[in-house]
């Protein structure tokens, strides 16, 4: 790799939580299922900015989202919304950088006759951004979470709970006291400090200047 490519990159910083080196590193505060955004727990700063600099930033959040069904036999379709947000300087007082949207979506079979069942779905979301024009040399970098609303619904199978017929009855919303919280399991918020494409083409003049005089 050239020197000039080399210093592209002036700072980078990153924080995973739970840590991968605590192998017992539990989960955070979950986001609530009324629409709280929350913190989560971490920051990552960089330093010696430049206003033409290109701040990068990338974030991975894994979640969970779960129920618990009525007892069988039943068929559940339900989905749950997630926000996320990266804040410069400061959670909710700071800039919000960029939110983005998602959802995850749970449908299971219960086709005999059973007792109350726990079911729960992973979703992983990753998105990027990239920050220009930033005064000031030294800034710290946040994330954030909301949980939108869950809905679904539940389809029982034959009357009563009795023998499943051919054909499903009973239409229901899920109600709500199944329905888990989301559960944020991992996060990763990593950050680059890329110099600009002015500063980069001078530095590659530069370097192609002194190859020559040598």
């Amino acid at each position: 790799m050239s020197a000039s490519k080399e210093r592209l990159l002036k700072w980078y910083d990153f924080h995973e939580s739970p840590s991968p080196m605590v192998p017992s590193g539990i989960a955070f505060a979950t986001p609530s299922l009324f629409s709280q955004e929350v913190r989560i727990p971490g920051s990552i700063t960089l330093k010696h900015i430049n206003s033409n600099d290109r701040i990068e930033l990338k974030a991975t959040i894994v979640w969970d989202f779960s129920l618990t069904s009525l007892a069988g036999p039943l068929v559940i379709l339900a989905t749950q919304k997630m926000q996320f947000s990266i804040w410069r300087d400061a959670p909710f007082t700071g800039k919000r950088l960029c939110t983005v949207l998602d959802s995850g979506s749970l449908t299971e079979i219960i086709s005999a006759v059973s007792l109350p069942t726990f079911f729960s779905n992973t979703i992983t979301t990753s998105f990027a951004y990239a920050d220009k024009h930033v005064k000031g040399e030294t800034h710290k970098f946040y994330l954030t979470a909301v949980a939108g609303g869950a809905s679904g619904f539940q389809v029982f199978i034959g009357e009563g709970g009795g023998t499943p017929r051919s054909t499903l009855s009973k239409l229901q919303p899920l109600p709500r006291f199944i329905l888990m919280a989301p559960l944020l399991t991992r996060t990763r918020l990593n950050s680059s400090l890329c110099i600009s494409n002015n500063i980069q083409k001078e530095n590659e003049h530069e370097q192609r200047t002194i190859t020559q005089v040598v």
